[in-house]
This record gives structure tokens, C-alpha cells and sequence, in this order.
């Protein structure tokens, strides 16, 4: 709104009309103007309206002293334009940074928040208890830690996180979720360039079961990253409790590694026989290798063969029994310290924890058979145990004196034997694979597990074992190019050089290599004592300092370490993993599970990026776009 007198609006009227424009048709709107004088008139309260009188009230109206007073006001305002511009501009800039201060302060706190998370995420600690208002001194550890870190932060962000401490504290379950997805996101953004520069990868699908019995599917890739280095990635938790065919497996691997290309760079597939069962698991490797040719069966070196095979039986009734009694004698005594004691007197040595290998656990009970019947006895004779101890003990005593658990007994005792011997061999002879082959041969055409098939009421147990071995074993004779990069025969095929492998590596890929520029480098490298009887990390981070002459070398060893078959140090799973398996499970209802498997496990990959890159603010700009916040996180301009 302009502050004019009445004549000059008058004028302005007149002289905005459009050319041609009737007059009278314009001037029959009424206007007001708001005007710098007081006294009324029909310039400024009613409205002009008189055209036949207008010039004669406009010349009237110019030399009264009302107008001229207007005018005089009117060149104030226009000489102090520019000041009340400048005011404007003053108080907007004041404005926004008095805002972006805010901001500051904020992000500042924001970003202890996130150090808290992951504090607890790192040392794999409980954010929180079942209830956080029951006890008003303890508040659980996420409010607890980010309390002392505020104490001891400057004091302006003291003062101002007691003004949004509400903010942190009112809702602290849902801030720790989406702190905790947002860093996972982090993550998998940077996962996914990985996958998608990288030349090949393998995957591994795991299974483990959370307290609701939810069949939890686990997907871990491994590759060689843009450093050289050998990395395996969690991708996170699928719920295949509902379904478990191949067709939906196959379906859950397609959806997850589509985005990476995984058709033409998945090389290897290994699982862990739990979460397919035994019969649809060459289903599921058919499928994958009709989109992924390159994909080979692999057992992984991580899975120990007694677990694989116990879990390949759980649909045999005899055997999901027989293996609930087993695992339940080591928790019968490690409950009791007591019970322990009378255990370890008459036994003369220490029970196995339910953490050791099945086939240990099997092997105590054969070979201290009458020692265990001795103690379950002694225990439920005792007046001083109590009724769960003597109800344990007698249940413990009928199964020992039924037929069929001692005849199973002495079945899986023997095949564990065999399996750990042929786990053992795979851990050490790993890219011997010829040998490795024959082992497990021999493992399938053994004599005492023909013997024992013999057995007609147990002929299904042998079954389902020997499936299961020649399942995962099927593919071994591809895996005869590992051997190319067996480091410990470099001397031997300096002198004969390994064509059968190298025929099957064409084979296996054939356009993946030069084939006769990777000859040449193989002659050279087998030559080289630099490169003979080191290990194959050793071997692999050596060709990458030489990458553009080794060029197909180098190739080829990314390829072998990357296949799971290959016993490096990383194969030894993740070391949270064991944890996210026992312990995540019970944090599934707070709807995190995968998003906090994911901090748990990449925490060497956290302190990478957080060292290198950004991290706290691209956090805090991923956790500000979520939702509309009760804090100002991002800056004017």
C-alpha cells in the first residue's frame, strides 16, 4: 500500500487507463486510497465520483494545504527509502542467523545423540531396558550415556539442550530407531556402491530363529572392495517363516541382489541348510544358476558339516528329538553349580557347554555312557535336590535306557567323526580341491555309514545325510581353477604348469579371462620366489601392487578368495554375527533388528566412514527429511 494524497491518486487513475480505453467505463469503479493526510474527503473516504466537476475539484484540490502537506510527507518517505530497505534487510539477516545459530546448537546436539548410539551399537550394549519409567534414577543406558555426554559438552550446548531436552528424552524409543536406520541406510548406500563397482561377489544365506519362532534369513555377500581388500557385507534379515520353497527363496535372492547386477557378477552360492530344506536346496541352486550361470554351489568353510547335518534332519521326528536331549544335558548341569559338582566328581571331567560343536556333545554321551546314567541317578536319588533336578534326571535316565537314543547315539558319534575329519581337511587343504574332492567321496562310500544303512528302521537318516553332503558337494569339480592360485604348489607348476585347471577356468568362465595373457603371468608367477608358500592375502595385496602387469592375475586370485570355499581369516564369519544370531533376536519386537544387525556388524566399516567421510552431518541431514521435527536441523541461506 502506497501513501498518497488524494489528487495524486486521482492522477493515477488517469493515467493507467489503457489506450482506447473508455473513460467512463473505468471511472465507474470507486476507489479508496489510503492517503498521508487526515481530513477526510471524498478522495480518500468515499470515493471520487463527480466527472463532470473533476478538473475543477482537481486543480481545487492541488492548491489546498492538505496536498501540500502530503507532498512534503511523500518526499520524507521517498529520501528515507533506502534506510527502511536497509532496516528490512538488517532484520532478515538478524533473523536467519539467529536461526542457523539455532540450527548450530541443535546439530550439535543431535550429533551426541548419534555418538551415543553408537557407543552402545559398537560395544553391542542394551539401548534400553523393558521400561524406562520404572525406575526414576536408572533411566537405561541410552538416557544415562547421553546425559553424562551432555555434561560434559561446552556449556552453551548445555544450556541449550535443557530447552529441547524434551525432544530427546519424551520419545527416546523412536529417536534411537531412526538414529539407528538412518546410520543403517548410511550404510547400505555405501554397500551398494561397493556391489555395484566391484567385478563379482558371492553370497551366503544364513538362517537363525528369533523368540516368536520366526524364521529369520540372513544374506551376506563377499567381495574384493576399490582398496584391494577382502570384505564380507550384511545386507540384512528376511522373514522367510511363511515360506520356505525355492521359488520363494530364489524369489527373496532376486529382489535383494537385483540392484547389483547380480546376473552377471555372482559367482558363488553357499547356504547353511536350515533356511531350505533338503529337498528343495538343489531347487534353489538350479534356479539361481538359470539367471547366473557363473554361480557355483559352494559350502562354505564357516558352516561346520555336524550343524549342516543336524539341521538337514530336522524333519525326521527321531532326530529333532533325539537332538533336544543332546543339547539339553549340558544346560541340565551349567544351570546348577550343584549339579555340576556331582557331574564333573563322577565323571572326572568338565561337561560340554551348550556352545560346543554337536558332534562334541554326542561324543561325551558315548563315551561317558554309564558315568551320565551314574550321575542322573545320584541326582534324582538325592533328598536334597529339588523337583526340577529330579524330574530332569529321571527324563534324562528313560531316554538313556531306550534303545533307539543309545542306538543314535552310537549313529551320529561315528558320523560326526567322519564329518569333522572331512571339516578339517576343507579348512587346511581349502584350494587343494582335488583332494578335497576324494574326502568327500570317501565321507558318502564309507563303510561304517553303509553299515549302518543296513539298519532298515534308520535307512532315512543315511539318506538325508548323504543327500545333504553329495548336494553340497556337487559343484566341487568346477572349483579346480582354485588351485591355480594354491601358493604352496607355485614350485611344483613352475616345473609342470596346472593345464587341466586352467581348461576348467575357460570353462567355468569363459569370458571372463584372457586366456593366454593369463598363462603368461601364471608362468611368470610360479617362477617368482616372492610368490611361493605365502598366504593368499598376502599373494593377492602383492598383484595389486603390480595390477597393470598382473592384470589377469590379479583377476583370477580376487576371484578365488572371493568364492566362500577358501579359508582366509575373514571366513570365520563376522564376529557380532554369533551375537545378532543369540542375542538380536529379542530386540525384533522393537522393530530394529535389521537395521541394528547392520551397526553391529560393520563397525570396523562405521569407523572407516566416519573418519573419511562426512558422517555426523549426512546422518543428521538423513534423520532431519524423515518426519517433520520439533527442532530446526537444516540452515537458511
Amino acid at each position: 500500500m502506497y501513501y498518497i494524497d488524494a489528487s495524486t491518486a486521482a492522477h493515477a487513475q488517469t493515467s493507467i487507463a489503457p489506450p482506447n480505453f473508455p473513460f467512463c467505463v473505468m471511472v465507474r469503479v470507486r476507489v479508496r486510497v489510503r492517503a498521508l493526510g487526515i481530513k477526510k474527503s471524498a478522495w480518500n473516504s468515499d470515493g471520487f465520483c463527480d466527472l463532470l466537476n473533476i478538473n475543477r475539484s482537481l486543480h481545487k484540490h492541488s492548491d489546498s494545504s492538505e496536498h501540500l502537506k502530503c507532498v512534503l510527507q511523500l518526499k520524507q518517505i521517498q529520501k528515507n527509502q533506502s534506510t527502511i530497505s536497509d532496516s528490512l534487510k538488517e532484520n532478515s539477516r538478524l533473523y536467519i542467523a539467529q536461526y542457523n545459530e539455532d540450527v548450530r546448537l541443535n546439530r550439535l546436539v543431535l550429533r551426541i545423540v548419534v555418538d551415543a548410539v553408537l557407543f552402545l551399537a559398537r560395544q553391542e550394549l542394551a539401548f534400553r531396558g523393558h521400561d524406562e519409567n520404572q525406575s526414576p534414577s536408572n533411566g537405561g543406558n541410552f538416557k544415562e550415556l547421553l546425559s553424562l555426554l551432555i555434561s560434559t559438552s561446552p556449556l552453551d550446548i548445555q544450556q541449550h539442550y535443557e530447552k529441547i531436552k524434551a525432544v530427546f528424552t519424551e520419545d527416546s524409543e523412536a529417536l534411537q530407531n531412526e538414529i539407528i536406520e538412518c546410520i543403517s541406510d548410511y550404510t547400505n548406500e555405501y554397500i551398494k556402491l561397493e556391489l555395484t563397482s566391484c567385478d563379482f561377489f558371492s553370497v551366503r544365506i544364513d538362517d537363525t530363529t528369533d523368540v516368536t519362532q520366526k524364521s529369520q534369513c540372513s544374506l551376506i555377500v563377499r567381495l574384493i572392495n576399490s582398496n584391494g581388500e577382502l570384505v564380507e557385507r550384511f545386507l540384512g534379515f528376511c522373514d522367510v517363516s511363511c515360506d520356505r520353497t525355492s521359488e520363494a527363496l530364489f524369489n527373496l535372492v532376486d529382489t535383494v541382489l537385483g540392484p547389483f547386477g547380480y546376473k552377471g557378477k555372482l559367482v558363488g552360492q553357499c547356504y547353511d541348510g536350515a533356511s531350505v530344506m533338503s529337498g528343495h536346496l538343489n531347487d534353489l541352486q538350479k534356479k539361481v544358476k538359470e539367471v547366473a550361470p557363473q554361480a557355483i554351489s559352494i559350502h562354505c568353510l564357516a558352516h561346520r558339516l555336524d550343524l549342516v547335518l543336524q539341521d538337514s534332519l530336522k524333519q525326521v521326528s527321531q532326530c529333532r528329538v533325539f537332538f533336544a536331549v543332546i543339547r539339553g544335558i549340558p544346560s541340565f548341569f551349567h544351570l546348577s553349580v550343584k549339579r555340576s559338582y556331582v557331574a564333573n566328581t563322577i565323571v572326572g571331567k568338565l561337561i560340554p557347554t551348550t556352545t560346543d560343536t554337536r558332534w562334541k556333545l554326542v561324543k561325551v554321551v558315548a563315551e561317558e555312557w554309564n558315568d551320565l546314567k551314574a550321575v542322573f541317578e545320584a541326582i534324582a536319588n538325592d533328598f536334597e535336590s529339588d523337583q526340577t533336578a529330579v524330574r530332569l534326571s529321571n527324563g534324562f535316565l528313560n531316554y538313556m535306557k531306550d534303545f533307539e537314543f543309545a542306538f543314535l547315539v552310537i549313529v551320529f558319534n561315528e558320523i560326526f567323526q567322519i564329518s569333522s575329519i572331512l571339516f578339517d581337511i576343507l579348512q587346511k587343504k581349502s584350494l587343494d580341491v582335488i583332494f578335497c574332492e576324494e574326502q568327500s567321496r570317501n565321507m558318502m562310500s564309507c563303510q561304517k555309514m553303509n553299515f549302518f544303512r543296513s539298519t532298515s528302521n534308520y535307512f532315512e537318516i543315511l539318506d538325508v545325510i548323504l543327500m545333504q553332503v553329495s548336494t553340497r558337494f556337487q559343484d566341487i569339480e568346477q572349483l579346480q581353477f582354485c588351485s591355480l592360485a594354491d601358493t604352496s604348489k607355485f614350485l611344483q607348476y613352475s616345473i609342470a604348469f596346472p593345464s587341466d585347471a586352467l581348461a576348467i577356468l575357460q570353462k567355468t568362465f569363459p569370458h571372463l579371462f584372457k586366456v593366454s595373457r593369463l598363462k603368461t603371468e601364471l608362468e611368470l608367477l610360479y617362477a617368482d620366489y616372492e610368490y611361493q608358500s605365502i598366504p593368499l592375502i598376502q599373494a593377492l595385496k602383492l598383484l595389486r601392487e603390480n595390477k597393470d602387469v598382473f592384470e589377469e592375475s590379479y583377476r583370477l586370485f580376487s576371484l578365488v578368495v572371493t568364492l566362500p570355499s577358501t579359508n582366509v581369516a575373514v571366513e570365520r564369519s563376522f564376529p557380532a554375527l554369533n551375537c545378532v544370531k543369540e542375542n538380536l533376536c529379542n530386540s525384533m519386537a522393537q522393530g530394529r533388528s535389521t537395521s541394528l544387525a547392520c551397526v553391529y556388524i560393520h563397525k570396523d566399516l562405521l569407523h572407516e566412514l566416519i573418519e573419511k567421510e562426512p558422517f555426523h552431518d549426512d546422518i543428521i541431514d538423513k534423520f532431519s527429511i524423515r518426519r517433520d521435527r520439533q527442532i530446526n536441523l537444516v540452515y537458511k541461506k
